[in-house]
């Protein structure tokens, strides 16, 4: 299983909260992308941004050389909402492939240009230098744990006023800025593009 083929999975859940305990990381078990994973708190890491660290590491586990894959995701001091988005961000490395390439330059600097996030988004994206990965991996995170299939459920009830942004953000249990991004015209055109991007990043290299 790709990362297409992954946020393709829940794109068709209607059930909401998605959990990372027991939604997102036994399917990432279960793709045989690693063996464990263990999300941790991180006292060390700055709050108020979607900052996380992600180390995958080969550990013996008998003395005929036996071995497992561990990733350990950290994730810093936030809201609840806000440390479930982030650890997820981070949960998305297990997918990046060691080596890519872009075969049609000019259709990838397009697609990323068309991938733009609004401003309370950005404040929230840890800014160090992979800015471009991390905020792809904050939109992959985002189409996870807020499934298109959910958001279209809601849409009608959202544009008729029967349901608020921040009843929605408590159902689907992400920050009420995620929320109100998923919920605007632009994110099914961003969805969209962000699968073709992410098709173009993960052309594995012969």
């Amino acid at each position: 299983m790709n990362v297409i083929d992954f946020i393709t999975y829940f794109s068709g859940i209607t059930s909401v909260p998605i959990d990372l305990e027991d939604h997102v990381i036994p399917k990432l078990v279960e793709a045989k992308l690693t063996d464990e994973i263990y999300p941790f708190y991180d006292s060390k890491l700055p709050p108020g941004k979607l900052t996380g660290h992600f180390v995958q590491e080969i550990i013996p586990t008998d003395a005929e050389g036996g071995t497992k894959r561990m990733a350990t995701i950290t994730y810093g001091a936030n809201t609840d909402e806000m440390q479930r988005l982030a650890a997820c961000k981070e949960a998305m490395s297990l997918f990046d492939p060691e080596h890519c390439q872009v075969n049609n330059q000019e259709e990838y600097d397009a697609l990323v240009s068309k991938i733009v996030l609004p401003p309370e988004l950005v404040d929230a994206v840890n800014e160090d230098g992979k800015v471009l990965t991390d905020r792809i991996a904050v939109l992959q995170a985002i189409a996870v744990l807020f499934p298109m299939a959910a958001r279209n459920l809601l849409l009608p009830k959202y544009q008729e006023k029967k349901i608020t942004l921040e009843e929605i953000a408590e159902l689907v249990e992400l920050p009420p800025f995620a929320a109100r991004y998923v919920m605007s015209d632009t994110w099914p055109k961003t969805h969209e593009n962000l699968l073709k991007l992410l098709q173009h990043i993960h052309q594995i290299k012969d």
